[in-house]
């Protein structure tokens, strides 16, 4: 399996950001050119479990969104993440008008490892994409590390992240 290469201001981003989202499970978008080059931009997403996103969740519902996980937003996005598709969308579109593939996703594991949880291998998203775990404890990065999967009923594979 070919490295995940990040630029160190790709990297760095990612890894301030997870740390000024503590305790909250932050996520993000990965960017590079022709799809498979390194990782040149990061761009973090809105996790909509956040109280503060309750209207775009009932957004969500009455545009028709399905298995959306209003029982679990009390928790105020501090254990897991959803992201709203519409702004997935929008910050695709741009980076794809400055030549940018999406290239994988991340999002950080507040006070726990940088190994997928049951959460994530449930989530469908997750597959055929890089999924960088990063893990922030105590509001400071730890580690991060890189998981491919192919479809979402296999299992992650893990995968070297190499940052120039």
């Amino acid at each position: 399996m070919k490295s995940l290469i990040f630029e160190k201001s790709a990297w760095d981003h990612m890894v301030r950001s997870s740390e000024a989202g503590y305790p909250k499970e932050v996520c993000g978008l990965l960017f590079g050119k022709d799809g498979d080059g390194p990782v040149t931009k990061v761009e973090i997403l809105s996790n909509v479990l956040d109280e503060k996103h309750a209207a775009r969740l009932e957004a969500l519902k009455a545009a028709g969104a399905v298995n959306l996980p209003e029982n679990r937003m009390g928790r105020g996005g501090a254990f897991e993440f959803l992201i709203d598709p519409e702004e997935h969308y929008r910050k695709v579109t741009a980076a794809q008008k400055e030549g940018l593939d999406q290239t994988g996703l991340f999002h950080s594991h507040p006070d726990h490892p940088a190994q997928p949880s049951a959460t994530d291998a449930a989530q469908p998203m997750l597959s055929g994409w890089s999924n960088i775990i990063v893990a922030v404890h105590q509001g400071k990065f730890k580690e991060a590390r890189a998981f491919v999967r192919e479809t979402e009923n296999s299992a992650f594979q893990p995968q070297e992240i190499v940052v120039k």
